[in-house]
């Protein structure tokens, strides 16, 4: 998303608890925010993934987020029902792609002033 638009926050009333507290902690710190640390989460694991596999102490079937604490597990999820619940990526790319048609709209239009003098 966007780092200056805001997040979409829906109504809570009715949903789990922990898409209250996921869409609680996007509006604290913004969507920006709650993506560079589930980014951060995710390179952690699987920095630890990394780690165990060049002693191949990796057990079949393990993923990068089999290396994360109940913790970091349990924030994980919170920040990524966060943007999922707060940001609307199918709105977002429509929006850019009205701005790069408006763009070559108005440098159309230049281009027939320009060769029309």
């Amino acid at each position: 998303m966007n780092e200056t638009t805001q997040p979409k926050i829906p109504d809570l009333p009715g949903r789990p608890r922990d898409e209250i507290e996921a869409v609680e902690l996007v509006a604290e710190l913004g969507l920006a925010e709650v993506e560079k640390r589930y980014e951060a989460l995710c390179a952690r694991a699987q920095e630890r993934y990394d780690n165990f596999s060049k002693t191949g102490d990796i057990p079949v079937g393990f993923t990068a987020l089999d290396y994360l604490t109940e913790e970091e597990l349990s924030e994980r999820h919170r920040l990524f029902l966060g943007m999922t619940i707060c940001s609307d990526p199918q709105a977002e790319a429509r929006q850019r792609i009205l701005m790069r048609k408006a763009e070559r709209q108005r440098l159309r239009k230049q281009r027939e002033v320009q060769y029309a003098a």
